[in-house]
């Protein structure tokens, strides 16, 4: 209980801060060619989009791992701001 939701956020906190490492992809690039991939989606040239690509092409999977930084950020804020109010 306490300790599975201890792990869950150690892993949420790993994940966001090695986000620039794990990512498969550049979170930004764009393919218009590969957009709108569904999950598991191999290309020829043997790269896989694990959760797909968005309307530009992006790979969604590096995207998730950058935007949990970004979240993690603002929590981290969130709750300095709390404690000292």
């Amino acid at each position: 209980s306490i300790l599975v939701a201890g792990a869950i956020l150690a892993l949420f906190v790993v994940i966001a801060l090695l986000a620039g490492v794990i990512a498969p992809a550049d979170p930004a690039r764009q393919s218009l060619i590969q957009r709108l991939r569904p999950p598991g989606h191999a290309t020829a040239q043997g790269f896989t989009y694990w959760m797909g690509t968005d309307e530009l092409g992006r790979d969604l999977l590096s995207r998730g791992l950058h935007g949990a930084r970004a979240s993690m950020a603002v929590a981290v804020a969130s709750v300095a701001v709390s404690l000292v109010v």
